[in-house]
Formats: C-alpha cells, sequence, structure tokens
C-alpha cells in the first residue's frame, strides 16, 4: 500500500456535478478534493487523478488525461453503476478514449471498498472529525487529544466556517464546545444535522447545570463530555461512535448490494419465465421425490393437464410404467443429462411420442430435478413419411436401373449388329460393283473399234454412260456406309497438311458440275482471304465439300445460285462444356435458295440416318452425308451448323482451325475470349 496522497482531482461527469459519495469517501480517507482541469499540485506523488465516466469527450481534454498518463501519475476510471463495460457504453467509451489499461474503481465508494480500489492505506480510523472551539488553547489540546488517538481532523474557532465544512462533506464526527459567541454548540449540531443527517456528535461544556444536560438529550446529542477532557473517556466515546459509523457504513454497503442483488435476482427470473413462457416444450421442475413443483404453460398444450392439477403429484403420471422406470434408472447410473424417446400420456389417456431430457438442477440448495417434454409427433410423421418415400424411390431407382441397363445392352447389340451389317453389306455391294465398272470398261474400249457401226456404237455408249453414273452414285453409297462405320468405330486417323481450301472447293465444283449443270445451277464463290490454306485432312474435306454442295444441289431449284463463301474466323477447339479454347479458323458457307430446313430438324439434321422430311419432294439420299460431315469437322476440332436464310434456302456453315493447336496457349486465349 502507498502512502495517502493528500489531494484528488476530480472530473465532472456530464452532468456537470461531481459525485457527492465519491467525494465523502475521498475525504474520509483524507483526500482534499479538487475539482479537474484545474492547477495541478506540482509534486505528483501527492495527487491522484479520478477521471468520471462520460460518452464524449474533447480533445483538448483527451490530450490533458495522455499527459498525465505518460507521466506515470495515479489515474482512475470512476464507474457510475458496478454493470461492466459490456453493459455499460459510457465506461466503455471513456476505457477507449484512456486506455483499457487504466484501473477502473467501481461504487459503493465508501472508505474501505475506496481504500482496497486506489490502493491507499486507510486511517486508523474512518471516522474524519470536526473540532470546534472559539478557544484557540482549548481546540489546540483538543486537536492533540484526537491527533494522538490516530483520527484526521479539521479544526476550527468558528462555527459558521464548521457549518460550511459539514456541507462540503467528509466528517463523520462533529466535536464541538457548548458555549460559543457565534451560537451555542446545540445549535451548531442543530443546523449541522439538517446539513447532514448522519453526523454523530459530541458536546463538550464545562457547566455541568441539568438545563444544558436537557438539551443536549432533547436534540439526541450522542454523548456529552465535561471539562476539563479525561483522554480516556474521549477515546472511549470516539471508538463507540466510530463503530457506529463504521456499522452504519457497512449496513450501507450491505443494503446497496443486497438491493442489486435482488433487483438482478428478479430480473433473471423473470426473463427465465419469459423464456420458458415462450418454449413449445414443456419444462417441469421436481422435488427429490420427483413430485411436480412448477411447470410451464406449454405442460397444458401437449398434455390438456391444468398445470395447478399437477403440482404436487409425481411426474410418473404423466408417462406409461414402461417409460418413467428406464428415464430414472439412466439419470441414476449416468450422474448427469439423459435423453431418451418415449411416450406421454394426455388427459384423455391418449399418448403421443415425445423426446424426454431429465437432468440434475444446479440448485445446491436442495436436490431437484428438471424434465423436458418435446413433441415429435410431427417429426415422427416426416420420418415415416420419408422412409417410405424412400422405399419406394429404391425401388423405381432399382427397376428403372434394370430397364435403363436392359435397354442399353439390347442397344450395343442392336448398334453391333447393324455395324456388322453395314460392313458385310457394303463389301458385298462393292465386289460385284467393281465387276460392273470393269466390264462397262472393257466395253466402252470394245466400241472404240472401227469395225462396230456408229448406229450401234452410239446405242451401247449411252447405255454404258448410264451405267457407269449409276455404278458410281451406288459406289459412293457404299464408301459412305464403310465411312460412317470407321467414323462410329474410331478406326479413322486424319491425314493432316496444309491444303489449299480454295483448290478444294474448285475440284469439286468441277466433279460435280455435270450435276449442277442439269438444274442450270450457277457456283458464286466469294473467298474474303488472301490465304485459303488450312491445316486438314485433303480426302476427308474433300468428301464434306463435295456432300455439302451435292446437297445442296439436291435442294436447289433450277436456274438458281448455290453461294459458296470462304473467310477467316475462330473456333472454339475446346470440347468440355465448362471451359472455352478459341483460335483462329477458316469458316466454308455453303448456302442454297432452295427449300430450307423445317424449324424442327435443325438440331437432328446431322444425325444418322436422319432425313429431311424435304425430301419427299423427290430429292432423295441416304441420311448419312451430313452425319458424315459432322464427324470429319469434328475429328478436325471445328464445328459445323445448320440454318435457315432469311426469305428461302439452306445455309451450311463450318469452322476449322487453320494451324495445329498449342495448348499451352489455352489461358491466354481463354482471356482474349472473354474481351470479346
Amino acid at each position: 500500500m502507498n502512502k495517502i496522497p493528500n489531494i484528488a482531482y476530480c472530473s465532472k461527469p456530464a452532468g456537470d456535478t461531481l459525485d457527492q459519495a465519491l467525494i465523502s469517501g475521498l475525504k474520509s480517507l483524507g483526500f482534499e478534493v479538487a475539482p479537474w482541469p484545474a492547477k495541478v499540485n506540482k509534486e505528483p506523488a501527492h495527487s491522484v487523478f479520478i477521471f468520471m465516466v462520460r460518452s464524449t469527450w474533447h480533445e483538448d481534454i483527451k490530450q490533458q488525461i495522455h499527459t498525465l498518463i505518460s507521466q506515470q501519475q495515479s489515474c482512475f476510471i470512476a464507474a457510475s453503476s458496478q454493470l461492466t463495460p459490456l453493459q455499460d457504453a459510457k465506461l466503455a467509451k471513456t476505457m477507449l478514449v484512456m486506455g483499457e489499461d487504466l484501473p477502473v474503481i467501481y461504487p459503493p465508494f465508501d472508505a474501505d471498498n475506496l481504500a482496497r480500489q486506489l490502493g491507499v492505506n486507510k486511517p486508523a480510523h474512518s471516522s474524519k472529525l470536526l473540532l470546534v472551539d472559539d478557544s484557540p488553547a482549548m481546540l489546540a489540546v483538543i486537536e492533540h487529544f484526537v491527533t494522538d488517538l490516530g483520527y484526521l481532523c479539521h479544526a476550527t474557532v468558528s462555527a459558521h466556517e464548521a457549518l460550511i465544512k459539514v456541507q462540503e462533506g467528509g466528517f463523520g464526527i462533529l466535536l464541538t464546545d457548548y458555549q460559543m459567541d457565534e451560537m451555542n454548540g446545540i445549535d451548531l449540531i442543530e443546523k449541522s444535522r439538517d446539513l447532514y443527517p448522519d453526523i454523530k456528535s459530541v458536546l463538550i461544556t464545562g457547566f455541568g447545570d441539568k438545563a444544558t444536560v436537557l438539551n443536549a438529550i432533547d436534540i439526541h446529542v450522542d454523548a456529552f463530555l465535561e471539562k476539563p477532557l479525561d483522554i480516556e473517556t474521549l477515546c472511549s466515546t470516539l471508538s463507540r461512535l466510530d463503530r457506529i459509523i463504521n456499522m452504519r457504513e457497512e449496513n450501507k454497503r450491505l443494503l446497496v448490494e443486497l438491493t442489486e442483488s435482488n433487483t438482478l435476482l428478479k430480473e433473471g427470473r423473470d426473463n427465465l419465465n419469459a423464456t420458458l413462457e415462450s418454449l413449445n416444450e414443456a419444462v417441469l421442475t421436481l422435488d427429490d421425490n420427483f413430485i411436480i413443483l412448477s411447470a410451464n404453460s406449454a405442460l397444458t398444450q401437449l398434455t390438456q393437464h391444468k398445470v395447478e392439477s399437477l403440482l404436487g403429484k409425481a411426474f410418473s403420471c404423466l408417462l406409461p410404467e414402461n417409460i418413467w422406470p428406464a428415464l430414472l434408472q439412466q439419470g441414476h447410473e449416468t450422474k448427469d443429462t439423459v435423453n431418451m424417446e418415449g411416450t406421454v400420456t394426455r388427459m384423455d389417456g391418449t399418448e403421443f411420442p415425445a423426446n424426454l431430457t431429465f437432468r440434475r438442477s444446479t440448485d445446491i440448495l436442495r436436490r431437484a430435478y428438471i424434465l423436458v417434454i418435446q413433441d415429435i409427433t410431427s417429426q415422427k410423421k416426416m420420418e415415416h413419411h420419408l422412409l417410405s418415400i424412400n422405399e419406394e424411390l429404391e425401388f423405381k431407382v432399382a427397376q428403372r436401373t434394370k430397364q435403363i441397363e436392359e435397354a442399353k445392352e439390347e442397344a450395343e447389340r442392336a448398334n453391333q449388329t447393324k455395324s456388322e451389317f453395314l460392313a458385310n453389306m457394303s463389301h458385298e455391294l462393292r465386289t460385284p460393283m467393281h465387276a460392273i465398272m470393269s466390264f462397262n470398261s472393257l466395253i466402252d474400249k470394245s466400241l472404240d473399234k472401227s469395225q462396230v457401226a456408229n448406229s450401234l456404237q452410239e446405242k451401247v455408249m449411252g447405255f454404258t454412260y448410264r451405267i457407269s453414273e449409276a455404278s458410281k452414285r451406288l459406289l459412293r453409297l457404299i464408301n459412305n456406309l464403310l465411312d460412317i462405320s470407321k467414323l462410329e468405330s474410331g478406326h479413322v486417323e486424319l491425314q493432316k497438311d496444309r491444303q489449299d481450301m480454295l483448290a478444294i472447293i474448285n475440284n469439286v465444283i468441277s466433279e460435280l458440275s455435270p450435276l449442277l449443270a442439269e438444274k442450270s445451277i450457277n457456283i458464286n464463290l466469294d473467298c474474303q482471304t488472301d490465304n485459303s490454306e488450312s491445316y486438314m485432312d485433303d480426302e476427308k474435306m474433300t468428301q464434306v465439300i463435295y456432300n455439302l454442295l451435292s446437297n445442296a444441289g439436291k435442294f436447289s431449284d433450277e436456274n438458281s445460285t448455290i453461294d459458296i463463301c470462304v473467310k477467316p474466323s475462330q473456333v472454339n477447339v475446346e470440347v468440355r462444356s465448362t471451359s472455352e479454347y478459341w483460335v483462329p479458323s477458316l469458316q466454308v458457307s455453303v448456302c442454297d435458295h432452295g427449300v430450307g430446313i423445317p424449324d424442327d430438324e435443325i438440331t437432328s439434321i446431322f444425325d444418322k440416318f436422319i432425313q429431311s422430311s424435304k425430301t419427299k419432294t423427290g430429292a432423295g439420299g441416304t441420311g448419312l452425308g451430313l452425319a458424315i460431315c459432322k464427324q470429319i469437322i469434328d475429328l478436325h476440332r471445328g464445328d459445323i451448323i445448320a440454318k435457315n436464310k432469311e426469305g428461302r434456302g439452306a445455309c451450311f456453315i463450318f469452322n476449322i482451325p487453320v494451324a495445329p493447336i498449342d495448348w499451352s496457349k489455352k489461358a491466354k486465349n481463354l482471356g482474349e475470349n472473354h474481351e470479346r
């Protein structure tokens, strides 16, 4: 403990009035109380600084406070209540301004509590004396006596000054002479009590007359001493009054604590009751014999019993005979919270499923238990419903899985059979086809001889021309069957190299010129790039151009035009839908002026064996040409789409990369694509 400083500087709270209880407590410890900010004593060892909590602090005040703290002055925060910083916004704000390390003193601000929190020694006697005698000599003697006894005191020869000191506070005992010029001691005692009713009084007189004694008794003077003073009598009188004051202060402190405790207890009980009443679960308290002591209103809602009718009854009246013994047994074995499912009996005898929670109460004064009943009827219904749905779904999934597996096996068998059939049929058709074409070639050579009549030669050559054209058409059909079979099986390997797309298109146009000439169809070729080369398989790309151009010729009207356009573009070569990788490409479009494609067939036009409903007009076809185109373009990591032109006709547009794909640049190209 430190030596008691003699000056306490206190800041004013928001109400601009110093806390009177704090001032009295400080004075009872021997402090002179001064307001702050004010002129401060230069000797730091004799000062403490106490800052009352407030919500706002001016910048200049904050600066002064931090200066004091940096000088290691004895600084404290004075709370206005016993609430913690989490509960008191003003206290939290003040601690934020001054620093959380600064100590906080809490009420009540009596001498004992204040001395403990400030870390100072309490005076030998807690009561501070006010000595009044208009005789300086006598006053000096009395002051000497009480100082030797260990009391703090203030001595004055003026009764009016004494009243001012009483009003300022901090004095517990008034020791006054009876006969004084300004006013007699009895009048001083009465006026002092008007200012501070709890002040104790000692009247000193040299007159032992009965009138003085009676007047002193009439105003309830606490002690009466005659001159000359006896030191032992003075000591015992002051000790007795000091004990009375200490008891009174202790009673006040206990009363404050008791009041606050009762208030908190009542608030806690009210909050608990409100919480219990808001619950859907029934909460019961039981004594050590498991008799119901209390319950919330949810018990009535769940069991139809009125709470009053169950008080004083055993809780077993709510549970079947097979439930409550098991609940008690588990509680006895575990000595902890027990959770179990069971049933609860309503007043009409019906039962409902419930979750039961049983535990020992935290009340240390008595043996008590808590029982919580939660209705789980809806939960059980949901569980049964989900269980039945789950079983039904499992049956349907198993049934559907079996059907899918059977359908998959059947489809695989059918696909295998189809592939075998196509391969066998193609080989069987191609063998005699080669023979027909060979013999047709021999006939052509024989007809070139001069001995054959011209008329017969022309007639036979007409026949052989038709045989040759039909054979070529049949050979293309056979080749298509073989190609689609190879493409499906994945046995096709592209022979890629840099090839000129424009040259391939011109070659196909030349090959199909007889077919196009029959319908007087013109070709409009538009090349919008200086470099029409691309990285591709020459043979396969020729097949794509041939199929698209012949398809356009089939569906074009006579004396119409087929538009072919070649231009640079970009294509996404990433087949996964989760990401994209765009690279430079060459785009080719083939557009006719024919009947177009029905809207509901746009997406299926590239499927195998699918023919447009427009083929009923006589265009013919096997439904393999476009499927082969799609497979070849996909192998090139390109894309192909079909759409209708505005007005009349259909367009087929495909893109293929112009160079081998560099996958290391994928991230960069992906960013460029996002910018686009």
